[in-house]
């Protein structure tokens, strides 16, 4: 990213309206060296410095105010007089808020430049669909439902680095010269050509990682996490940072190329999450089921309600549909 970009993420961040992918570079960035750090808590003292004013000013504003009351208030029993308003207050107010501008303005300048180049390409597959996508090296990238990528204009020039949130599977092109990296936010991978799958949506505890050709080197910025080979698996946990290692199953973690979706003594509050992304819809449930555990096979070329109707047969409940909603019901 070039320096005006950064300072527009920077800005973004420190107003709080950097949206989750601009949040996934700022700290992809900040990641890459210790000048990058020294950058942003540069600028995050000048907004803090300029934050305290502002309290300071707000406290001087409400102590002012008091005192016009008071001279309007002591006016009142007067009359054919005009109250003498408290000009010196008023002014102090005026310096200091022409101070506070002229630091906002700094700040602004510093920040903001006349254009503002895209920060990334940004790849999405929307709920209801997957997408292929081949990048600008040849490597491939198959996007399963609610996923997205972040490419930036960097990628390809020293590494090839981009971020993912969701699933995807990437069969990536050999260049032992430039690494392929994937930023998940808490970690990422790191390989130099394989094919692997990676699961990491927004707001699951677990990073899922399955490895099917080469190896990849699975790790955060805090430790060296582990290096899985092709026929394994592994999975980081975000509450703990740990990486552990885990069955390499393949039939489970890898059937939605094919189409389909494979359960095995799931959460069926799981199960309606992937459900949701694949077919667009909502379910709704009674309390408490989410916490039963399920084994199905979806075909994911057929209609959601076969698998409902198999679930309603099981678990003696009934369902029915409303628009995009699947609702969940006890059938007394």
């Amino acid at each position: 990213m070039s320096e005006e970009q950064v300072n527009i993420l920077i800005l973004k961040h420190l107003e709080g309206t950097a949206s989750e992918e601009e949040e996934m570079l700022l700290e992809a960035w900040l990641k890459e060296g210790a000048a990058n750090r020294q950058h942003f808590g540069q600028l995050r003292q000048v907004a803090g410095q300029l934050s305290e004013m502002d309290w300071a000013l707000e406290l001087g504003r409400e102590a002012d105010w008091r005192k016009v009351k008071e001279k309007i208030g002591g006016a009142g029993n007067s009359t054919g007089r005009l109250a003498r308003l408290p000009w010196q207050p008023l002014l102090r107010y005026a310096a200091g808020l022409l101070l506070l501008l002229g630091f906002g303005w700094l700040l602004y300048t510093m920040l903001a430049p006349q254009s503002s180049p895209p920060l990334a390409e940004r790849v999405v597959a929307p709920r209801g669909q997957t997408l292929q996508y081949t990048l600008p090296d040849g490597s491939s990238v198959r996007l399963n439902a609610d996923s997205y990528l972040l490419i930036p204009p960097s990628y390809g020039k020293g590494e090839r680095r981009l971020s993912m949130a969701g699933e995807a599977y990437f069969e990536v092109v050999k260049n032992a010269s430039q690494p392929f990296i994937v930023d998940i936010g808490q970690a990422y991978v790191r390989v130099l050509g394989t094919a692997f799958n990676l699961k990491a949506y927004s707001g699951s505890p677990v990073i899922g990682l399955a490895v099917s050709e080469g190896a990849v080197r699975f790790r955060n910025f805090a430790s060296e996490g582990l290096e899985v080979q092709a026929g394994q698996a592994a999975e980081y946990d975000t509450p703990t940072a740990e990486f552990r290692r885990a069955p390499y199953e393949p039939e489970t973690a890898m059937a939605w190329l094919e189409g389909r979706l494979v359960f095995r003594d799931t959460p069926l509050s799981e199960i309606f999450l992937a459900l949701e992304r694949q077919y667009n819809i909502r379910v709704v449930s009674p309390p408490g089921i989410g916490n039963s555990l399920y084994s199905d096979t979806v075909n994911l070329r057929g209609p959601v309600d076969s698998f409902f109707e198999r679930l309603s047969i099981t678990l003696g409940i009934s369902f029915r549909k409303d628009g995009q909603q699947i609702i969940l019901s006890s059938a007394d």
